[in-house]
C-alpha cells in the first residue's frame, strides 16, 4: 500500500502539471491608455509643469469622459494664472458633478478669480494700446475632437474642450474627429470678450473604423509540447527515484540476504522499468504530435515542407530527401 501511495502521488503531480490552463494575454483598452496619461499628468502636476500636465489631462478625455479631468484642468490653469480658462473648466466640473465633495473650495476659487478678472478689466487700457485678443471656449462634443482656426490643413491648435485666444475679427473654426462628420463654425471675436461655442459632431455611420490587428493565433502544438516536456520530466524523475531505491535494496540484500530487501528491490526495479517505458512513450507521443499536428498558418514565403520519395539513378534505386522552401 505504501508503494501504491507513492505511485499515485507522482501521477497526481503529472496530471496537475499537464492540465494547467494557459491564461490568455489581456489586451490594453482605452481605460489603460487613459490611466497612463492620467498618471503622467499627475507626475507633471507634482513637478510644477502645469502646461505639460494640461496636455496629458486632455489626452485622458480622448479615451474616457471623466469629469474629474475638468477639475484637474481648472487647477492647472489657475496655477498658470489663466483665470478665464480656469473658470471655464471649474464651472464645467461643477455642472457635471453637482454634489462634488470639494464644491465649496471650487466655488471659493471661482469667486476669487472672478473678482481679480473684474479688477483687471476695470483698469482702462492706455489710449494707444492695440485691442487685446478675445477668448473662444470650444465645447464641441465628443471630447478629443481636433480644432483648426482659419485653415483646413497643417497642425491643429487644440482638442476639445479647449479655450482659444483669438485676435478680434471674424474667424472660421474647423472641428474634426474620426468617425464623425467634420463641421465648420464661423465666429466673430471681440476684444476682451468671452465667446462660448457649444455644439456636437454628428456620427458618421459609414466611417471606416481603423483596422485592428487580429489576435495572434495560438499554436496547438505548444500545449502538447510543454505538456510532454513536463510529463517526461516527471516520469524521468520517477524512473530515477525508483531505480535508486531498487539499487539500494539490492545492495542491502547482498549484505543481509533478507527476503524483504530482495522483494523490495524487485518491486522498485519493476516500477523503475515501468516509468522508463512510460517516459519513452510520452516523449515519442510528444514528438509525433509536434510533427503531425498543423501549426498556425504562416506566410507563403515561410512555408517549408520535406518528404522522402523513391528515386532511381544510373547507380541504383533508393529514397531521395526533398526539402521545399
Amino acid at each position: 500500500m505504501r508503494h501504491l501511495h507513492l505511485v499515485l502521488l507522482f501521477l497526481t503531480i503529472l496530471a496537475a502539471t499537464v492540465l494547467l490552463p494557459v491564461a490568455p494575454a489581456r489586451a490594453a483598452g482605452d481605460r489603460e491608455k487613459a490611466k497612463a496619461h492620467y498618471e503622467q499628468g499627475e507626475k507633471y502636476y507634482r513637478q510644477g509643469e502645469f502646461q505639460r500636465a494640461i496636455e496629458e489631462y486632455k489626452k485622458v478625455l480622448e479615451y474616457v469622459d471623466s469629469a474629474e479631468m475638468y477639475y484637474n484642468l481648472g487647477q492647472c490653469h489657475r496655477m498658470l494664472r489663466e483665470f478665464d480658462k480656469a473658470l471655464f473648466f471649474y464651472r464645467r466640473y461643477l455642472s457635471n458633478v453637482p454634489n462634488a465633495p470639494h464644491r465649496e473650495l471650487v466655488e471659493k476659487h471661482i469667486t476669487s478669480m472672478t473678482a481679480e478678472l473684474e479688477a483687471q478689466r476695470a483698469v482702462p487700457p492706455p489710449p494707444d494700446a492695440p485691442p487685446g485678443p478675445g477668448k473662444v471656449i470650444v465645447m464641441v462634443q465628443p471630447p478629443g475632437a481636433l480644432v483648426w482656426v482659419d485653415t483646413f490643413e497643417g497642425r491643429h491648435v487644440g482638442t476639445t474642450p479647449t479655450v482659444l485666444d483669438l485676435e478680434p475679427g471674424k474667424h472660421v473654426l474647423l472641428v474634426r474627429k474620426d468617425g464623425f462628420f467634420k463641421r465648420t463654425f464661423p465666429v466673430e471675436v471681440r476684444s476682451g470678450e468671452l465667446l462660448t461655442l457649444d455644439a456636437s459632431l454628428q456620427a458618421d455611420s459609414d466611417a471606416i473604423a481603423p483596422p485592428t490587428p487580429p489576435p495572434p493565433e495560438k499554436d496547438p502544438r505548444a500545449l502538447w509540447l510543454w505538456s510532454g516536456v513536463a510529463g517526461s520530466a516527471l516520469l524521468a524523475g520517477a524512473t530515477g527515484t525508483f531505480g535508486y531505491l531498487a539499487w539500494s535494496k539490492n545492495q542491502d540484500w547482498k549484505k543481509s540476504f533478507r527476503p524483504a530487501d530482495r522483494d523490495d528491490g524487485q518491486l522498485y526495479g519493476n516500477l523503475a522499468t515501468g516509468f522508463a517505458v512510460a517516459t519513452v512513450a510520452v516523449v515519442a507521443l510528444t514528438v509525433w504530435a509536434a510533427l503531425a499536428m498543423d501549426g498556425p498558418p504562416r506566410k507563403k514565403k515561410d512555408r517549408r515542407a520535406w518528404f522522402l520519395a523513391p528515386a532511381c539513378t544510373g547507380d541504383g534505386c533508393g529514397l531521395a530527401f526533398t526539402l521545399e522552401f
